[in-house]
């Protein structure tokens, strides 16, 4: 339709679900009251029937979307029925609120494969918002599988970032399951920068996760150290790292190795780490109590958080894009 804004039309709002319940309610009520008086019985009372279901389920799929707002504008919910990868999510976004992300899915051209890859994604809350269409948000690639709710990922940032822990972040977790080799980082960051509003910056790119099929994010990280600032992982995942003296980057590469108390592989592991880092490589470690769940969510999780954290910048505002009134991250070039 000519001129109009799928991501300027909200679906999760009290007016959409009200209207589209009492639409549904009018097309109920309407298909005994003109059962025998359609001129066409049979295609009146079909057509009737027809169209009260779908406006039932319509009003119902409102209600469920409003509770947990899946797809808060017209332009996610296109964007992930069409799950073509090449359009964006809905432009906006607020670089201080508060509150539940939004997760969605799409998919991006997996160049190893040839094929597309389904990928999961956390939009911090406001990202939507039309009013901040100029805002950059930094970005972490998820290196993990199982899908965004099962690590407990998404509740975990909600907390950070309202907690001003972790400034307001995109996360986007590609599908690990196939065709998994180092062409995927790449893949990632090119469709996330035409497909989402985030930074295109070294500084503003990091990696993380437990990792999975075969690609950990010390390791990826280590050999990508022009594209990530930042990566944090179990200590295993460096175990088989590049020596780090000669894959380092001309920029200091941050680096998080984590591992269990009573997990001695992760901690023999860690200390290979440690015996090896050299400049320009920053390294942290953090080792979790024994009596906390080696393979939980809540052991290592926060603790990536709060350290990512400290080392990714804030949103930017592209120059001339922030409207009078609000108040945003940092100015500059994406």
């Amino acid at each position: 339709m000519l001129g109009f804004n799928a991501s300027g039309f909200r679906l999760n709002t009290i007016w959409f679900v009200l209207g589209a319940v009492i639409v549904a309610a009018m097309l109920v009520v309407l298909v005994p009251m003109a059962w025998n008086r359609w001129r066409h019985r049979r295609l009146g009372r079909t057509t009737s029937v027809v169209f009260a279901v779908l406006a039932t389920v319509l009003a119902s799929g409102a209600a469920i979307n409003r509770l947990g707002s899946f797809y808060p504008t017209l332009g996610t919910l296109v964007g992930t029925a069409v799950d073509n990868g090449t359009d964006p999510p809905p432009a906006g976004g607020g670089p201080a609120r508060s509150g539940p992300g939004t997760r969605v899915r799409l998919s991006m051209h997996d160049t190893s494969t040839g094929r597309e890859r389904p990928v999961e994604v956390y939009l911090p809350t406001g990202y939507d918002d039309p009013t901040l269409a100029g805002v950059r948000y930094p970005a972490v690639e998820w290196l993990g599988g199982g899908g965004l709710d099962a690590t407990g990922l998404p509740g975990l940032l909600d907390d950070a970032i309202t907690a001003q822990r972790m400034p307001p972040t995109v996360v986007v977790m590609p599908d690990m399951i196939s065709g998994n080799d180092d062409t995927l980082t790449d893949d990632v960051r090119t469709w996330a920068l035409g497909a989402l509003r985030v930074r295109a910056d070294r500084a503003g790119w990091a990696l993380a996760g437990p990792g999975a099929a075969g690609l950990c994010p010390l390791d990826v990280a280590l050999r990508h150290a022009r594209t990530y600032a930042a990566a944090a992982g179990t200590a295993t995942c460096g175990a088989t790292a590049p020596p780090v003296a000669a894959s380092g980057p001309p920029q200091p590469l941050a680096l998080l190795a984590i591992a269990g108390a009573d997990q001695s592989g992760r901690v023999a592991a860690l200390s290979r780490i440690q015996a090896a880092a050299a400049p320009p490589v920053q390294l942290s470690t953090y080792v979790f109590p024994a009596e906390v769940p080696a393979d939980g969510p809540r052991a290592r999780l926060p603790a990536m958080l709060d350290w990512l954290g400290r080392q990714l910048p804030g949103p930017v505002v592209l120059p001339g894009q922030l409207p009078a009134g609000s108040t945003g991250g940092d100015r500059g070039a994406a």
